[in-house]
């Protein structure tokens, strides 16, 4: 494997880890530290095309064990996986969208306690692990990580709608954490029905 090819596929990877829990950080100790070391084996000056694709085939080897597990990162991703045609179409704002998710979350801890209980039973979790939790959070951690994936759910869609304004140089505009979105057109469209004409 190449070395731009290389930095490709591992570039996400390291910056998915850094936004593991320290519950799966803990949980996946070892898989993350081999991960760590080959990526940094793949970087070295001296290493060949040939040990970048053993690196490589090593980082997929041990992701995998978390891809089964379904382990996801604060912004609600599982492992990512080298693409093999397509691949994320969100990469280039990849950061972006989890800047814009921590400045979400920063915002929400900051609350009061009173009000994070509040927030916390105000709403159910929905999508994959909601039958685990039982209909309900049992805590404000993980209401805050189901608002981080909503929200990078909205982004990315505001992304596909072109509902995320751009400024003069086509950068997406983000105002101190707050990412520009126009509102949602809700415009219904009437549709009129012609009554058939009665013949005598």
């Amino acid at each position: 494997m190449e070395l731009q090819n290389f930095m490709k596929n591992t570039e996400p990877v390291a910056q998915w880890l850094t936004g593991l829990s320290k519950e799966d950080n803990k949980t996946y100790n070892k898989a993350i530290m081999i991960i760590n070391m080959e990526i940094e084996s793949g970087l070295e000056e001296i290493a060949t095309d040939d040990d970048r694709t053993d690196a490589w085939n090593s980082i997929r080897s041990n992701g995998k064990r978390m891809i089964r597990a379904e382990v996801k990162n604060e912004a609600g991703d599982t492992f990512p996986q080298a693409s093999r045609g397509q691949g994320d179409k969100y990469q280039a704002n990849r950061s972006l969208i989890t800047s814009c998710i921590n400045a979400m979350k920063t915002g929400l801890l900051a609350l009061p306690t009173e009000l994070q209980q509040i927030l916390t039973h105000a709403k159910k979790p929905f999508g994959k692990g909601a039958r685990d939790m039982n209909g309900a959070f049992n805590d404000f951690s993980e209401f805050v990580g189901q608002m981080a994936i909503e929200m990078k759910e909205t982004l990315e869609n505001a992304i596909d709608t072109n509902r995320w304004n751009k400024d003069d140089d086509e950068n997406y505009i983000v105002v101190d954490g707050v990412p520009s979105l126009m509102p949602v057109d809700r415009t219904v469209t009437e549709e009129t029905t012609e009554e058939p004409e009665v013949q005598g």
